[in-house]
């Protein structure tokens, strides 16, 4: 099992490696000048972006680091656009910043470290909503502060597009501003249209896993590694406007694992050889993050999180055999079922993802987990399992 750790540190390191190098993306900047500039930009957290632009002019180019004062704008292709605007920024000063641009169209609607702005004939900062305390003859009582929506229907009052429950949201807020510009006679450019609020990815896979046991009172030696096929369907949820390489995993596994020990006692009158079986068919249920170094169609990536297992009527069994001074030797066999028990335990995950088609990606994924065991109460010795699974699978 030791070994099986070398080639999964490797796949964590290979990874980031690429992490470290960037992820580039077709994209282009626009100079102060007004000059445009194809190439590749780096996608990066938010926080980043607002305050520099990396590009390169092509993929294997020199990495180029802009300012806001240096650019008027830049943008990866179906996906996040920034302009350089002066902002008031938390010490209260206004300073040039990049600001994310959501839509573009009579009036533009902005979004800079989770604020929003619209602009119409100037950049106008709508105000977070918060709560407040309000004194009345009754005694004080708490309300909520939404001085953005008078300013959206002030704004907006030439077009009836405000509805009665507006949150301070990207989606409700980019929904009112798209139906103004519609009323105006063009919807405007939604910059990340191509992209779904939400998205849910799901999967097949099989996988070879590799199990050691671990039992109290026992020799860590005592139970052979168990070698059993094994596979699942799972799905993995993300939010690709906010960013396309954060994913929520959950999976669901058929585990069918067959362990065997041995155990030789010698004793002044007597050998006793034992072997020890246990028989732990299960389910299994994976819940994590998965993160994407570089672009979901080609991209190594990271992923953990908590496990649980269901066994199904796991079984504990054994053959002893006591050879006495005389050569005789007596058999007794015992078989019992295990107590309940649902192991649970942590996972890390290290994997290769490729498009193979439009929609349907292949993937390769080395995995290690780690849990409490089949057995462990007043009655029985406590136990636990290290778990290695080559996995190999189709996602779409």
């Amino acid at each position: 099992m030791k070994n099986a750790l070398l080639p999964l540190s490797l796949m964590i390191f290979i990874s980031s490696l690429c992490f470290g190098q960037g992820d580039y993306r077709q994209g282009y900047i626009i100079k102060s000048n007004g000059d445009s500039i194809s190439g590749y930009v780096g996608y990066r957290g938010k926080k980043s972006n607002y305050k520099s632009c990396l590009f390169k002019e092509s993929k294997k180019g020199e990495k180029i680091r802009y300012s806001p004062s240096e650019l008027k704008a830049y943008g990866i292709i179906d996906d996040r656009r920034f302009e350089s605007k002066r902002v008031e920024i938390d010490s209260g000063r206004a300073e040039m910043r990049f600001i994310e641009i959501i839509i573009k169209g009579a009036v533009s609607l902005y979004s800079y470290k989770n604020i929003y702005f619209i602009e119409k004939d100037s950049l106008v900062k709508l105000p977070k909503s918060k709560s407040v305390t309000v004194q009345t003859a009754q005694g004080p009582y708490k309300k909520e502060d939404k001085r953005f929506v008078g300013i959206l229907n002030y704004m907006l009052s030439d077009c009836n597009v405000m509805g009665p429950d507006v949150k301070y949201q990207e989606r409700y807020l980019t929904g009112i501003i798209y139906h103004y510009n519609q009323c105006k006679g063009h919807s405007g450019i939604d910059f990340k249209g191509k992209k779904p609020w939400a998205k849910v990815n799901f999967q097949i896979f099989a996988s070879e896993s590799i199990s050691k046991l671990y039992v109290d009172g026992y020799n860590k030696n005592t139970f052979n590694t168990s070698y059993s096929p094994t596979g699942g369907i799972g799905l993995d949820f993300s939010l690709p406007r906010s960013s396309d390489k954060i994913f929520f995993s959950i999976e669901g596994w058929y585990v069918k694992n067959m362990f065997q020990g041995y155990v030789e006692t010698i004793e002044p009158s007597r050998t006793i050889r034992t072997d020890l079986f246990l028989k732990a068919p299960s389910y299994k249920f994976s819940m994590g993050i998965k993160y994407n170094f570089l672009h979901p169609n080609l991209t190594p990536y990271l992923k953990g999180g908590f496990v649980q297992y269901v066994p199904l009527d796991p079984t504990w069994s054994s053959v002893k055999e006591s050879e006495d001074v005389n050569g005789v030797v007596y058999t007794e066999s015992s078989s019992r079922m295990l107590q309940k028990k649902l192991p649970m335990g942590f996972w890390l995950g290290v994997g290769y993802s490729k498009q193979i088609i439009n929609g349907l990606n292949g993937f390769i994924e080395l995995r290690i987990d780690k849990n409490n065991g089949y057995t462990g109460s007043d009655v029985q010795a406590s136990s636990s399992s290290t778990n290695i699974n080559l996995i190999i699978g189709l996602r779409y």
